[in-house]
């Protein structure tokens, strides 16, 4: 009978692979976990990465919005001052301009709104509908500013063509102005009456009353200045006024009253004698007469007709002592 050798109670070999066979699987769950906590860093550094560039890339479009509407109020301000200056340049485009300045103002509060969240929207979270809606709101807005500044260009053409046509109608204006101050002077001074033959004599009175002339004035009565009036159908008819000056060798007016003056270019001027006469429009011969009071001394005497205050004829005589 053959001897066979005993197995040790428990039988040790079986536990020893099982234990292996658990660090084994144990091994694996841990490689797993590591590819998992890997796999998941990777991907939270992805999306912070992802999320980091979306933060950079919102700033600078919000950045770019601030820098859109600072130039926006620019513009706004621009156009505003244009459209004033048309206003006061112009009162005939003032409905027009009123119009506009009104599509300013509402402009200006939807810029001022945008600019709010803007800024709202670069201090808090990042939301892209909400920055979406500000770029369609920017785009919009400067459609309407361009739309307004084309306007505003129209309007000051329109002004510079009015502004031409006025002055083209001032400088008419003026010319006919001009044409018409020149043809009533001339009409003034066609209707002016003219002398074309004035005298200035001594006059000697007899006892019987007869006068004649007389070159010496010891032996004169009066001083007479006879001249012709022209006819003339253009002036109006009716009494005129004819003032005589009479100057002396000295070149002083014969004159017995200061008071007796008349204007001439606009001053006052001392006259010797005045004569009233009826004129007709036909020739006629008037005598304006002065009374000698004092010795006159001898010498050569000027006298200066005026009618209507101005000068129509000048004659010289020379008289003796």
């Amino acid at each position: 009978m053959s001897e066979t050798t005993p197995t040790p109670a428990g039988n040790p070999k079986p536990r020893k692979e099982e234990k292996k066979q658990n660090n084994r699987v144990l091994l694996l769950l841990l490689l797993l976990l590591l590819l998992l906590l890997g796999g998941a860093a990777g991907y939270l550094g992805y999306v912070y990465l992802d999320h980091t560039e979306k933060i950079a890339t919102q700033k600078a479009e919000l950045d770019k919005l601030q820098a859109d509407y600072d130039k926006l109020q620019a513009e706004l301000d621009e156009t505003k001052a244009a459209y004033d200056q048309l206003m006061l340049e112009h009162e005939g485009l003032k409905a027009d301009l009123e119009a506009k300045k009104a599509e300013l103002e509402d402009l200006q509060k939807q810029l001022d709104r945008a600019r709010a969240a803007n800024y709202k929207l670069r201090k808090g979270d990042m939301n892209s509908e909400e920055l979406n809606k500000l770029r369609e709101e920017r785009d919009r807005l400067l459609a309407r500013v361009e739309r307004l500044e084309s306007d505003n260009k129209q309007l000051a053409s329109s002004r510079d063509s009015i502004k031409v046509n006025l002055d083209i109608s001032e400088n008419r204006r003026q010319a006919l102005s001009d044409t018409n101050v020149i043809l009533n002077e001339q009409v003034e001074k066609a209707k002016q009456l003219t002398v074309y033959r004035a005298e200035l004599f001594g006059v000697k009175v007899r006892k019987n009353g007869d006068a004649f002339v007389e070159d010496r004035l010891r032996k004169c009565a009066r001083l007479e200045v006879e001249f012709d009036v022209q006819k003339n159908d253009l002036a109006e008819p009716g009494e005129r006024e004819a003032h005589v000056v009479i100057y002396t060798p000295g070149k002083i007016i014969l004159n017995d009253n200061p008071k007796q003056t008349f204007e001439y270019n606009g001053v006052q001027k001392l006259y010797t004698t005045k004569k009233m006469f009826s004129y007709q429009n036909k020739p006629q011969m008037v005598i304006a007469e002065y009374e000698i009071m004092d010795d006159l001394p001898e010498g050569l005497y000027t006298a200066e007709v005026y009618i209507d205050q101005k000068l129509v004829f000048t004659t010289k005589t020379k008289f003796r002592r």
